[in-house]
């Protein structure tokens, strides 16, 4: 390439503009080397094989419901779909006869004996694992892998007899009357005994405290549903509710009927067994309510036992909040005085009559202590109302409200002062005035004011 010399007048010449365009050129080569790397990684994460969606199939051969994976496995109990995540892949399958004999997440799957799917001809096999695999060229994706589980779960209800009448099991249920409570945990533990609930699919392994290997029914392959009937509810006339909760709501006294439904991931129930009989497992409970009401007060009712009120002035009795789930309730209060150290009834919330000699103090649900009851002690309480609630079953939670009394409220005094300064002012400027009216000047003896004789004096 020859020399060039700049030219400040004449600018470059001709070589120094083949210099300037070859690095315009070399800069955009190094430019498309760079984002050509950038996007073959992305084309390459986009060329990434994914896995496919399993449909349900009804008996006709159309498609249902979208199955959902749990703890990494797809379970149904019909006929099943397989939708590739891309019409450009091939979709190939296994069959297996338990979950172990499928190709292990980690294998070779260049090795594995795949069979071509073909949605149109394909039919499943009851009680067969399937593994299938998409593959885009010889880029293999990610298995899925499918149960198809036509095994009801068996449940032995003889053996769940006893587990609900035995006090051992941590729950109440063992007894034919429970209490009532609106958060009852339901008796559902159960179904992890692997002898109660047998259900192949759910059965896994885990040490206990002793460090044995037992085995239990995982409940994330099941579900437990309960229905129940309240008193007043006809259940022979299907009128049920249900829950797959744990907890239920138990509030109204009388016999309740219970069952249960159990099904596992692939939508199999469970089949009750009692003997030579087969059917859903149904029991009885009589609810019946232990439980006193509660009684809360606010904060600022509460005050009255340490800020207290003054005395002398009055006092609304307040009503506390009474809570219970089971049954309504009644409250009455009783109002007490301590005379000579001795607590004396002024107010009796039965007969809603006030003790003779006690009008002045008690009126109307209002309580008027003396200005000479204060209390000498913060402990020291000169009034007390005693709370008795009692439910409709006869439970009864009593309560007291200590009332303390302090020095009486004087009030603010400043307006009055400043009222009497200024009537005092004022009677001072009316005397003033009245001087002014009726006091007359001093007479200097020439027949005028003196001070009338001073003004002629200066002219």
């Amino acid at each position: 390439m020859p020399f060039a010399t700049i030219s400040k007048s004449d600018g470059f010449s001709v070589s120094e503009d083949i210099i300037v365009k070859s690095k315009v050129l070399i800069s955009l080569v190094l430019t498309l080397v760079l984002v050509t790397s950038v996007f073959a990684g992305t084309f390459t994460s986009f060329a990434a094989v994914n896995a496919g969606s399993f449909y349900s199939l009804s008996e006709s051969g159309s498609k249902e419901d979208k199955l959902s994976a749990v703890d990494g496995y797809f379970y149904t109990n019909k006929q099943f779909l397989y939708e590739a995540s891309s019409s450009d892949n091939s979709v190939f399958y296994v069959v297996a006869d338990s979950k172990d004999a499928l190709p292990a997440d980690d294998a070779d799957l260049t090795s594995v004996s795949w069979v071509a799917y073909d949605s149109e001809t394909f039919t499943a096999e009851d009680n067969k694992w399937y593994a299938f695999v998409e593959k885009s060229g010889e880029e293999y994706g990610t298995m899925s892998k499918l149960l198809v589980d036509k095994i009801a779960p068996v449940v032995d209800a003889q053996l769940l007899e006893q587990w609900l009448k035995s006090p051992e099991e941590g729950h109440n249920f063992y007894n034919f009357n429970i209490s009532a409570n609106d958060e009852m945990q339901l008796p559902t533990e159960w179904a992890s005994d692997v002898n109660i609930l047998v259900e192949s699919t759910a059965v896994s392994t885990k040490e206990n405290e002793e460090g044995e290997e037992v085995t239990f029914n995982d409940a994330k392959l099941y579900e437990i549903r309960i229905e129940y009937c309240a008193p007043g509810d006809y259940y022979d006339d299907k009128e049920w509710s249900g829950t797959t909760t744990n907890e239920l709501s138990v509030t109204t006294t009388g016999y309740w009927y219970f069952r249960f439904y159990v099904t596992d991931a692939a939508g199999n129930e469970a089949v009750f067994e009692n003997g030579d009989n087969a059917s859903y497992y149904q029991f009885g409970r009589y609810v019946i309510d232990t439980d006193a009401p509660e009684v809360e007060f606010t904060s600022s009712q509460l005050a009255v036992q340490t800020s207290g009120i003054a005395a002398g002035s009055s006092y609304t009795i307040p009503t506390p909040t009474v809570t219970d789930s089971t049954s309504t309730t009644t409250t009455v209060y009783n109002v007490m005085k301590k005379v000579n150290g001795e607590w004396v009834k002024i107010y009796d919330g039965e007969t809603k009559t006030v003790t003779e000699g006690y009008e002045d103090f008690f009126k109307s649900g209002v309580l008027y202590p003396a200005a000479s009851e204060v209390s000498k002690a913060d402990d020291d309480y000169i009034y007390r109302v005693t709370y008795t609630v009692t439910d409709t079953y006869g439970h009864k939670t009593v309560k007291d409200l200590n009332i303390l009394t302090t020095s009486p409220d004087l009030g603010d005094n400043t307006n009055d002062v400043w009222t009497i300064v200024l009537i005092c002012i004022a009677c001072a400027a009316a005397v003033g005035i009245i001087v002014l009216l009726f006091v007359k000047p001093k007479d200097n003896g020439k027949g005028r004011p003196a001070s009338a004789q001073n003004d002629t004096s200066k002219k």
